[in-house]
């Protein structure tokens, strides 16, 4: 942390300081019921506090990623000035990403408006209606201290500390920082156990269940609900552009795969062509029966958080809600991190996504069945929970897991670099394009 005056005249630990007072009184004004207060009548006293590095690479927490830079910051704080009391805040921030590319390519996608747009719009929404519906629904994510989006893009802030650019930058989110209370990543290349997946899907059930129901009960679609979602024809343009990029890494990989390569590239040689056309009818909220809902789009072992369980009980009311089915009480707490993608569309491209990328072979081709079966269970029960019928059988969600099969597989090739990162997720790779393909999902 550099000690140097920036051109206000305020050193650079103050005004993080400054800035961190700023936003833990904007959060206990949020949670203030009665009376209502407003941030500066709420007295905060800043202590002490560290930063420390986001999610890294080599510490067992996946790759970074290019679309946001993360901070950590452990704070120490008093309510009053002459509290004897001492308060901890472990936070997680989430900024534009630094570098010049990664940023234009993050703002043209909106991803961070998208995702300050889930915490400050979608996620309160869906848990506020459950409670008109007599649920009270906690969905599985991070508490959200902060967010905020600014319409000025700050300026450029190459050699600048850390915190100048969070207090800068043009987008800010704030959540609880899971890792300090046992909250982790889980490793790629080894991928997801059957308890893991589980209890992901569990949890995004409800997620899906929850905004599907709600749409029901309204009358209102969700695109109109949550107009930043990503929309189809962006989105198709968007992953097209990285098929691109991805094919003839994919098509070098498959060309060296004995017995079967060359012929599974043959069918995807024959799709190619009609990529565009193939992503948009698969990312536009189906027709009825079949559900939409909101879902996050990029379901992966890499954006969810786990913490073992002792006794089958969970700790956190917001991870309970996704355990109806028998084995549950095994299952680990699972949060649910990076909504930046997030779109109206089918909730099965959320399960196939998780199912292709992150499990071993031998887990995936064992274990489908079963886990679809336990997200169609908690996904009736979320549904039961806030009294609403469902007009469609689990031989729909059974045909939309199909559709979305494709999907999951056009998204992995513009990510291909990722799906062939080691020796472990090549062989994932292989063995799931096998089964595409003698499926006749290809």
């Amino acid at each position: 942390m550099s000690d140097a005056e920036n051109v206000s005249g305020v050193d650079s630990r103050e005004k993080t300081k400054l800035w961190l007072e700023d936003i833990l009184q904007t959060y206990y004004a949020k949670k203030s019921k009665s009376p209502p207060l407003r941030p500066d009548q709420v007295p905060i006293t800043i202590l002490d506090f560290d930063i420390g590095p986001g999610f890294t690479v080599g510490a067992g927490e996946g790759p970074v990623s290019t679309l946001s830079d993360l901070l950590s910051l452990h704070v120490r704080y008093k309510m009053t000035p002459d509290s004897n009391e001492e308060k901890t805040e472990n936070l997680l921030v989430k900024i534009p990403p630094n570098d010049p590319n990664d940023r234009e390519m993050a703002q043209m996608a909106q991803v961070d408006r998208r995702e300050i747009h889930f915490y400050t719009d979608a996620l309160p929404q869906l848990e506020e209606w459950s409670k008109t519906r007599n649920a009270d629904i906690k969905l599985a994510v991070p508490r959200c201290y902060f967010a905020k989006y600014h319409t000025q893009p700050a300026a450029d802030g190459q050699g600048e500390d850390d915190m100048s650019l969070v207090s800068d930058a043009e987008s800010v989110l704030v959540l609880e920082d899971m890792r300090p209370v046992g909250f982790s990543m889980r490793d790629f290349n080894n991928g997801l156990s059957l308890e893991e997946a589980h209890a992901a899907l569990g949890r995004i059930a409800v997620v899906h269940s929850l905004s599907w129901a709600m749409q029901e009960v309204t009358g209102i679609p969700l695109d109109e609900t949550w107009e930043l979602t990503y929309r189809p024809h962006k989105a198709a343009s968007a992953y097209k552009t990285m098929i691109e990029h991805g094919f003839p890494t994919l098509s070098h990989f498959l060309e060296r795969q004995e017995p079967d390569g060359k012929e599974i590239l043959g069918k995807l040689q024959a799709l190619h062509p009609r990529a565009t056309e193939l992503l948009y009818e698969l990312l536009k909220p189906p027709p009825p029966p079949a559900p939409a809902c909101l879902t996050h789009m990029d379901f992966w072992c890499n954006n969810l958080l786990f913490k073992k369980t002792t006794g089958g009980k969970n700790s956190k009311g917001a991870i309970s809600n996704g355990s109806a089915s028998s084995g549950a009480e095994e299952d680990p707490e699972c949060l649910i991190l990076d909504w930046q993608m997030m779109a109206i569309s089918r909730p099965t491209h959320d399960v196939a996504l998780l199912l292709f990328t992150s499990l071993t072979p031998e887990t995936r081709s064992a274990h489908t069945e079963s886990l679809l079966s336990h997200y169609w269970n908690v996904f009736q029960d979320t549904a039961s929970k806030v009294g609403v019928e469902l007009p469609f059988d689990f031989g729909v969600i059974e045909n939309e897991f199909k559709k979305s099969q494709l999907l999951a597989l056009l998204l992995v090739i513009g990510s291909i670099d990722l799906a062939l990162d080691s020796a472990g997720t090549e062989q994932r790779l292989i063995h799931a394009l096998r089964d595409m393909a003698k499926g006749d999902l290809i």
